[in-house]
């Protein structure tokens, strides 16, 4: 399922806006989660995208944003940071509220958890509210025990009994405070840094679950993306490491590099997107011939390797000596089909577009845009 990600610029207050990620699917979507999460630096943290990428993968739209403090904010949340935070989450919601439609699940994680529980102005349209590893701050901020006493709506409280930044008796005040129907669930084997896609996709498939209860499937939900012209793909940063937003005027997807070489392996690397449109174009190509030439053509495997070989080694290649990038494709068919038959379709593969076009040895122009100003998805 390929997700749609638009980047976003928040109003809040008299500060700068803050940066957004409204991320959806096509299809029927359970409504809009508004997902809150520690804090912004680095930018997109692990949890945050893993978890986003998930509830997207189960039908729902989801907002995540980062905090106005950016990369300057604090190792360890204080009760002096939980007022900005939740005034960022009422912008994040008033936004939504305005541009789409009010959010229909809040979800936080760390102090955005309690920024969730505590920002009444995100309340009055959604449906649930659900938190990971959120502290209680009710000792040195009181006010927070009355808000908490105030939520009405169904609470779903995520921690683990070995959370090192913030330990379970807080959750367990927490679930003592909310007056609303409110569940506590203890995970095994977490801790308060969610940095593995298996431990967000867990939480965020427990709280898909929880939620269904209470937000039943509704219409698509219309979410416009910047226009990027037919043809042409736009890359952004995603983080100032490796990871890479990469847009058309129709899908977004991302590109990352493996964690050996110092990525967070959250997209495939250049390479394997080079190989995979070969791949794809190669698979098409066969398949529109099969079809006009009715050949029992039951499925179609096409899987590439790409290396490089010094060019003495290559037996099958001529040219200078030097290295030379050698791209492996293996073609399964399965199907009813005679020698020669089979024999045609890996002739066409060779005759796909993308095959040409890399065979063709390509001119590419580098060039300067008139402005340093980059666009935002």
């Amino acid at each position: 399922m390929t997700i749609q990600r638009v980047t976003v610029k928040i109003p809040h207050a008299e500060n700068a806006p803050l940066d957004g990620w409204l991320e959806h699917s096509s299809g029927p979507s359970h409504g809009l989660v508004l997902l809150a999460h520690a804090w912004g630096g680095p930018k997109s943290t692990v949890a945050a995208t893993y978890i986003s990428q998930q509830l997207c993968q189960n039908g729902w739209s989801v907002l995540r944003f980062d905090s106005a403090l950016g990369d300057s904010a604090p190792a360890r949340p204080t009760a002096q940071h939980l007022p900005g935070r939740i005034q960022e989450v009422e912008s994040a919601a008033s936004w939504l509220r305005k541009t789409l439609s009010a959010p229909t699940l809040l979800i936080g994680l760390g102090l955005g958890g309690t920024a969730v529980l505590l920002a009444r102005g995100a309340h009055e349209d959604c449906k649930a509210i659900a938190t990971w590893g959120a502290p209680d701050f009710a000792d040195n901020a009181p006010d927070s025990a009355i808000g908490l006493a105030a939520i009405k709506k169904p609470t779903l409280l995520l921690h683990s009994p070995y959370d090192t930044c913030v330990p379970f008796f807080e959750a367990e005040r927490l679930r003592a405070a909310i007056k609303a129907p409110c569940n506590l669930l203890s995970l095994e084997g977490l801790d308060h840094a969610v940095n593995s896609r298996e431990d967000a996709d867990y939480i965020a498939g427990l709280i898909h679950a929880w939620a269904l209860r209470y937000c039943p499937v509704v219409s698509t939900v219309n979410v416009a993306l910047s226009p990027v012209p037919r043809g042409q793909v736009r890359v952004l940063e995603a983080n100032q490491r490796f990871l890479r937003d990469i847009m058309t005027d129709q899908h977004v997807w991302q590109a990352d590099e493996p964690l050996a070489a110092g990525g967070s392996d959250q997209g495939p690397d250049p390479y394997e997107l080079l190989l995979s449109a070969l791949g794809a174009c190669t698979s098409m190509t066969m398949r529109m011939y099969a079809n006009r030439k009715g050949l029992k053509v039951d499925h179609l495997q096409v899987d590439l390797r790409h290396e490089r070989r010094y060019r003495e080694d290559c037996e099958d290649c001529e040219g200078k000596n030097g290295q030379l990038d050698v791209i492996t494709r293996t073609l399964r068919i399965e199907g009813d089909l005679s020698d020669a038959e089979r024999q045609r379709l890996a002739e066409i593969a060779d005759r796909c577009p993308v095959h040409r076009t890399l065979e063709n040895q390509p001119v590419i122009r580098t060039a300067l845009a008139s402005t340093d100003k980059c666009e935002p998805f």
